[in-house]
């Protein structure tokens, strides 16, 4: 059963530096839409945090890290999708906004940092080699991302 007071303490961590992630995952995915649909890719970012938030809150290695794990999981493409736009978003604008583990976790998701992107199958290769020694924090987004 836990402790109710506890779980009830860290849902209120999630706040204003979360609603500030989700503004700028809107204006960054703002034309964005899922692959083959004219759904927006907000509702991805937006299940993607819901699921990190359940999965966070069910370990007990990460409930310290409740509102960066959320904050992360809806910023968990905006490196790699905006590095080819005019204005990318960068882990550095990320740890500048919403501080270091923020900027850990999402780079842990990332596998593209810089523009053009390093051919597909070289990218996705490295990005599997790299999450067999992920940090706790990047793979509950990382599987939240891809149920």
């Amino acid at each position: 059963v836990g402790n109710y007071e506890a779980d009830v303490q860290r849902w209120h961590e999630i706040g204003g530096r979360f609603t500030r992630a989700v503004d700028l995952a809107r204006e960054a995915h703002q034309d964005d839409v899922r692959k083959g649909t004219r759904i927006p890719y907000l509702s991805h970012l937006l299940a993607v945090a819901s699921l990190a938030i359940e999965d966070a809150s069910e370990d007990t290695s990460l409930a310290d890290q409740l509102e960066d794990v959320a904050i992360a999981a809806m910023l968990h493409d905006v490196v790699e999708d905006t590095v080819d736009k005019e204005s990318p978003v960068t882990v550095e604008d990320l740890e500048r906004q919403f501080g270091a583990v923020v900027a850990q976790i999402v780079a842990g998701c990332t596998d593209a940092h810089t523009h053009p992107k390093p051919e597909w199958e070289r990218r996705k290769r490295a990005y599997i080699e790299h999450l067999k020694i992920a940090e706790p924090n990047v793979l509950c987004v990382v599987l939240a991302d891809k149920r």
